[in-house]
């Protein structure tokens, strides 16, 4: 998972957090810039962002990329929520 922060982060204090949910299913959101992702810009104005590279992603082993097969939903899913849980 990329995590971006703004640029005044303090770990001590509250701050809203944003999941950005990349398309896919097959691809990962990579260290790239892009104008269509861009965490950054929703980093620069006071959130915290996750984005999460959750089964069925790209670049993990071709195992991890299938392992959505047939299922695509649940594990991205359960992914992304984990993630929240996380933060």
């Amino acid at each position: 998972m990329w995590v971006f922060y703004p640029p005044d982060f303090d770990p001590a204090k509250k701050w809203p957090l944003v999941q950005v949910v990349h398309g896919g299913p097959y691809s990962a959101i990579t260290n790239d810039f892009s104008f269509r992702w861009n965490p950054q810009l929703w980093a620069a104005q006071g959130w915290v962002v996750g984005v999460v590279n959750f089964h069925g992603s790209s670049g993990f082993g071709q195992r991890f990329t299938d392992s959505i097969t047939g299922d695509i939903g649940n594990k991205p899913l359960t992914d992304i929520l984990r993630a929240t849980d996380w933060f």
